[in-house]
């Protein structure tokens, strides 16, 4: 979460505008025919079902959390135990679909779409844990059922957020894993991460449980203004809704098709839940750590001085990018209520005390993104004039 606020600020700096977002979007996505839609704690306000042959339209289904006062992003909390966490671990939220014993297979009367989630959310977290990555669940119990935004929202400093499922359909034959990815939107980036890394999870579980056929990603728009933002820019699934609202990427995964009974026999068997747990494990924390190391700016920590230059945060006798992504660093820490150092390593209060000077180039006793601003024009005057 640190990273993208220095990124966002940074490019603020540089542009020294706003851009204003559109005030619409268009949903480009064709909701396969094949599919039954037929459970409101996942699709929004609004249940759709599908055959070959007709289409049903039924309204009003219950959804109670949207009628909630909406917060807002800023005044969601971070879970308290990601804050402080290197920016280097990756972080996942991982959502165990349903709860107790929901949505039964009506080709293998053992299996339980909700019992499936929990097991294969618990071995995904445990398999991430030991790669190194931290991972959280939204829920607590199989019982538990927490309402749908707010488990999205539960993401909120968090790399990913993936909601696990198994899907249905009106016939039995189709066997295919589908990723419920972001609709694409101009101002921000987090649905490509959504859509990108949703192609590769499909792919994986393809591969993983030899499904009759390739994997399909697609993604939907609300009907309505699900935030009360005035923007038709809001997701139609409520998990991906909440974690959308507090820029997560994220993806529902739906592990092929509880209406196949060959698929249904595989997700019943706890060593293939192991498997795909591994694998998709490998394949999430590859995908970010990689990102995160792409994303990271060059940074140099500030060196100990006798004394200061205003500007010259690192210390290294010029005022160039480098000073202002420490002052923004220092910035979001703070804004986020971590404990903000310049100095990481060293407990020493003189010296922390001459970087803070330096940083507060304006001199108002805070450090805040004017003070970036100021040493960005001040870099970029030196360096007009060299």
């Amino acid at each position: 979460m640190k990273k993208k606020i220095i990124s966002s600020l940074i490019s603020c700096c540089f542009i020294c505008s706003i851009v204003s977002a559109p005030l619409s979007a268009v949903s480009t996505y064709e909701f396969p025919n094949q599919y039954i839609i037929s459970d409101p704690e996942d699709y929004g306000n609004q249940i759709y079902i599908h055959n070959d042959n007709d289409s049903v339209f039924q309204s009003d289904a219950e959804n109670s959390e949207d009628e909630e006062d909406k917060k807002s992003p800023d005044d969601i909390p971070i879970n308290d135990c990601i804050i402080g966490l290197d920016d280097s671990i990756v972080k996942v939220m991982i959502d165990p679909g349903h709860y107790g014993y929901y949505n039964p297979s009506p080709v293998y009367g053992s299996y339980y779409e909700s019992v499936m989630n929990w097991k294969l959310s618990n071995y995904l977290k445990d398999e991430l844990e030991a790669l190194g990555a931290h991972a959280d669940l939204t829920k607590s119990s199989l019982e538990e059922n927490p309402d749908l935004i707010p488990r999205g929202n539960k993401s909120k400093g968090y790399d990913f957020f993936i909601s696990i499922h198994s899907n249905a359909a009106s016939y039995s034959s189709i066997d295919e894993p589908v990723a419920i990815c972001y609709q694409d939107l101009e101002w921000t980036t987090i649905d490509d991460t959504s859509r990108e890394i949703g192609q590769l999870m499909t792919d994986k579980v393809a591969e993983v449980m030899q499904t009759k056929d390739k994997g399909i990603t697609y993604q939907r728009l609300s009907v309505e203004d699900r935030d009360g933002n005035g923007v038709w820019d809001d997701e139609w699934y409520g998990v991906l809704c909440g974690a959308r609202y507090v820029g997560t990427p994220g993806i529902l995964m739906e592990h092929s098709f509880h209406t196949n009974y060959r698929a249904t026999v595989w997700l019943s068997n706890d060593n293939n839940l192991r498997k795909m747990a591994k694998e998709e494990a490998l394949l999430i924390f590859n995908y970010f750590t990689e990102k995160k190391a792409k994303e990271t700016p060059v940074r140099t920590d500030p060196i100990p001085q006798e004394e200061y230059i205003p500007g010259d945060v690192d210390g290294n006798g010029a005022i160039a990018l480098n000073d202002a992504i420490l002052i923004l660093e220092y910035y979001s820490e703070s804004s986020t209520g971590i404990e903000a150092k310049f100095i990481q390593n060293q407990d020493n209060a003189y010296y922390e005390e001459l970087v803070f000077k330096a940083a507060d180039i304006n001199e108002d006793g805070i450090i805040n993104i004017d003070d970036a601003i100021k040493v960005l024009l001040l870099y970029s005057q030196n360096a007009s004039n060299d």
